[in-house]
């Protein structure tokens, strides 16, 4: 076999090309009776979701926590790392193993409390006999 065929295969099988999203969790107050955090539907502890990778990545953040007065609060966030044009073939031929440096995407996002409105029974049950249940 020739000797130019593995150093090809190689050279084109490496990649450059690094995706990064990250959503920064606020300071849940420490007084909250219950606190839930979740990334991609799995429940996390630290101050931020992160993920990483090859390929475009798409991230779903959900927080929800009850202060001491029984006030629900919750929290959603989505982030997602393009595909630019250099990570598309035929330039992706290119970018991901001949350019001869790292090329990185990068999101950030960030989770805001809102309160969540409190529903009585009578105001659902007004809701549902309006719409027909």
């Amino acid at each position: 076999m020739k000797s130019w065929v593995p150093c090809v295969l190689v050279l084109t099988l490496t990649s450059c090309v690094s995706h990064h999203a990250r959503i920064a969790i606020p300071d849940i107050p420490s007084t909250a009776l219950n606190k839930a955090v979740f990334q991609d539907g799995a429940p996390i502890t630290s101050n931020h979701a992160s993920a990483q990778g090859p390929l475009p990545i798409e991230m779903y953040v959900d927080a929800w926590y009850r202060d001491e007065d029984g006030k629900l609060f919750r929290a959603q966030s989505h982030v997602a790392t393009a595909r630019p044009w250099w990570q598309r073939f035929p330039a992706d031929f290119f970018t991901d193993g001949l350019w001869p440096q790292d090329l990185k995407i990068s999101v950030d996002g960030r989770l805001l409390f809102r309160p969540c409105e409190s529903l009585t029974t009578d105001y659902l049950d007004q809701l549902s006999a309006a719409h027909g249940f």
